[in-house]
């Protein structure tokens, strides 16, 4: 199941194939039943110069959801994830580390290396951190005007 947009891709270019449905995109209610469905997430991005400068918030969905992750070899994604997903930037090597993502499935192991992450970009934990900043941020303009 390919969810979401075709993005700076020929949709007549793309694969078809029994195995392969694109959804298209889907609502946010929609996404826990869809990703329900899932074994391993993929983000297949083309590597161009779009997406050397993305940030996919879904790596942080898909982790959040307990789902073993394939992207290809996205900046972002290798410095901040590259230790919790499996990047492969070709199609042999992509889908041997899909099949690796459904053999080295330990769930404990899995949640146990992803929950420092999700805790860190958990938005109460940065909300509570960035307040922290803003009122450190208010005590020393204070403490400088007195």
């Amino acid at each position: 199941m390919m969810v979401g947009p075709v993005a700076k891709i020929d949709p007549a270019k793309l694969p078809r194939r029994p195995n392969i449905e694109y959804m298209g995109p889907v609502s946010y209610q929609q996404l826990p039943q869809v990703m329900a469905k899932f074994h391993v997430a993929l983000m297949p991005f083309a590597s161009n110069e779009a997406t050397r400068s993305i940030s996919p918030t879904k790596t942080l969905e898909y982790l959040a959801a307990g789902l073993p992750v394939v992207s290809t070899s996205v900046p972002d994604v290798v410095n901040d994830y590259g230790h919790l997903v499996h990047l492969a930037d070709d199609a042999e090597t992509f889908a041997e580390s899909c099949v690796e993502a459904l053999v080295d499935s330990d769930d404990a192991l899995f949640h146990a290396r992803c929950k420092p992450i999700l805790e860190w970009r958990h938005w109460d934990g940065i909300a509570l951190r960035m307040a922290g900043i803003i009122a450190d941020a208010e005590t020393a303009r204070i403490g400088q005007s007195a």
